[in-house]
């Protein structure tokens, strides 16, 4: 068990990477693919709502989650609880806090790129990933590089693997 119960000490920076361990599981072990997607969304999503609570932007934890659990449905497994939002509402949120946080601090790298997260993870919820729009959302990908150091735009493509 990669996370446990440690209630308060966890960070919502801890919980996103214990998220980020059951992922890279998620991606090696396939017999327990479905029980390490469903412990990826419950740790992001741990740590969007740790993250929240403590008034601090909660999008990176919250995408994570929902991509996690939109894999899991993918995977025939049940996706979210019954109580956590549609996906447009989360989607609407982190735009809303990505151009709250660019009206004070300007364009950045990271939102940005959160940005793009949020319209491929739209396009692919709803299947809508026609040649056009798959090209659209890779050049925006890729304009992003001319903005980012080697090991951001990286880090960039291995979250889309």
């Amino acid at each position: 068990m990669l996370g446990g119960d440690h209630g308060e000490r966890l960070t919502s920076e801890r919980l996103a990477l214990i998220g980020s361990a059951y992922k890279r599981l998620a991606w090696i072990d396939l017999e327990g693919r479905a029980d390490a997607l469903a412990k990826m969304a419950e740790y992001y999503r741990r740590g969007a709502d740790r993250a929240r609570d403590k008034g601090a932007d909660s999008s990176y934890p919250l995408l994570n989650a929902r991509w996690a659990e939109l894999a899991m449905r993918w995977q025939g497994t049940p996706g979210p609880p019954a109580d956590v939002p549609p996906l447009a509402a989360d989607l609407a949120a982190v735009r809303a806090a990505i151009d709250a946080r660019e009206k004070l601090e300007g364009p950045q790298f990271w939102q940005d790129s959160l940005r793009v997260d949020c319209d491929l993870l739209e396009a692919v919820d709803a299947d809508r990933l026609e040649p056009v729009r798959i090209r659209e959302i890779a050049d925006r990908y890729l304009a992003r590089r001319e903005h980012a150091s080697a090991r951001e735009f990286s880090s960039v493509c291995d979250h889309l693997e």
